[in-house]
């Protein structure tokens, strides 16, 4: 235990094991705790993370940092002791009714009947779909990859007109990163879970090494290899990097949004979208996607302004034309250029139509512009009710833009 201290007199203490530390943050009677594991090769990077964690939470540079060497050990024990078995039963009881209604709302979510899906990659003799009413995944039979209207026993074809719909919906699905899913796109498949998101990756791969076999939900495949930059946001606005492996089996991309299935061991690549392009064809633009993304955790226009600089600082501006670069920042001048989600902006509230919204209007009732549709109106309120649900019980506090 090393017991330390700030000029705010905000007492710290850690606890080391083998594998993990603990923060106990001590502000009067109350006690918050900060836990990290690690391995031996990635110690030194979750030290920059709990020091970025806690200068966020104690709005300090800790460069005044010091053990607090006339700390009272015992009376420390004390306060972080008392009653533990009895709050930890408090916390599992609170943390059973959290997932309990997490549990109700995902439940009613998951519609799958008169709804349009959207299929993503096949399973067997079916296909792994997102419903496009709820955003939410779902296993269908259906006879081909294309979008279909599932009417009771019937599937009836039908073709998309506004693709940038379509990715605007899909651009709200994004994975836990602690977690490693997403319960609104999970799927329960062949004994094990199947999760479906997207994400922004730049495309770090120095050698190409060819084709590689691999196994993915039980069956082999061949797919290149890559090292993927991808971006972490969390809840209070930050961005970081994040570097994984993942084998893509699409066409290549060195600045992409990519569509990624997840089976517990391996990460693939089965889609996506060349931002640079899609930006310069005003198909889906960076600030859209950036703004989609943020709109999941806030309507704070602030919380999406961090969001962009963090994404713009960290790689992407030095990948593409400086005339995008410059586009880019032209856009974020203006709030209501930023998307046509953006119904108006007050301050530093942003009022917006959901992507739901968006979709059914320009898509199913043929508009030029989006407008709030009573028609579905029912599933955007599921649809939040359940994320509201599940960030209340701990989801989505970091996930991949």
């Amino acid at each position: 235990m090393v017991p330390l201290k700030t000029s705010k007199e905000i007492m710290i203490l850690v606890k080391d094991s083998k594998y993990s530390f603990s923060i106990y943050l001590l502000e009067g009677e109350n006690v918050a705790r900060i836990r990290k594991d690690f391995l031996p090769t990635t110690l030194h990077k979750v030290i920059y993370e709990v020091i970025d964690d806690l200068k966020e939470r104690l709005s300090s540079d800790l460069s005044d940092l010091e053990i607090a060497r006339d700390l009272d050990t015992a009376k420390m024990m004390e306060m972080l002791n008392p009653r533990r078995r009895e709050r930890k039963e408090e916390r599992k009881e609170k943390a059973k009714q959290k997932e309990r209604r997490s549990s109700s709302a995902l439940e009613k979510l998951k519609v799958n009947n008169n709804v349009h899906i959207f299929p993503l990659l096949k399973v067997g003799g079916s296909f792994f779909s997102i419903v496009l009413e709820t955003v939410s995944g779902g296993i269908f039979n259906i006879p081909e990859s294309r979008p279909f209207l599932i009417k009771g026993e019937e599937r009836e074809p039908y073709n998309v007109h506004n693709l940038k719909s379509i990715y605007l919906l899909l651009s709200q699905v994004k994975i836990d990163t602690f977690r490693e899913g997403n319960p609104i796109t999970d799927v329960e498949i062949e004994g094990g879970k199947l999760t479906f998101f997207s994400a922004l990756f730049l495309n770090e791969t120095e050698k190409d090494e060819g084709m590689k076999e691999f196994t993915f939900m039980g069956r082999k495949a061949k797919g290149l290899e890559r090292d993927y930059l991808f971006f972490r946001l969390s809840r209070s606005g930050s961005v970081r990097a994040y570097t994984r492996k993942a084998i893509s089996v699409a066409p290549d991309l060195d600045v992409g949004i990519g569509f990624f299935f997840w089976d517990g061991k391996t990460l693939v690549r089965t889609g996506g979208i060349d931002i640079v392009k899609s930006h310069e064809d005003n198909m889906l633009t960076l600030n859209e996607y950036i703004l989609s993304a943020s709109l999941m955790i806030s309507s704070s226009l602030s919380t999406y302004s961090r969001a962009m600089t963090g994404v713009m600082n960290m790689g992407i501006s030095k990948r593409i034309p400086s005339h995008l670069v410059k586009d880019i920042m032209e856009i974020d001048t203006n709030p209501m250029s930023i998307s046509p989600l953006v119904e108006s902006v007050s301050k530093d509230e942003i009022s917006y139509y959901d992507p739901v919204e968006y979709w059914y209007a320009v898509e199913v009732l043929g508009k030029d512009e989006p407008c709030h549709c009573n028609e579905v109106s029912n599933y955007v309120n599921l649809r939040r009710t359940a994320l509201s649900e599940l960030i209340a019980s701990g989801w989505f506090k970091d996930f991949l833009i």
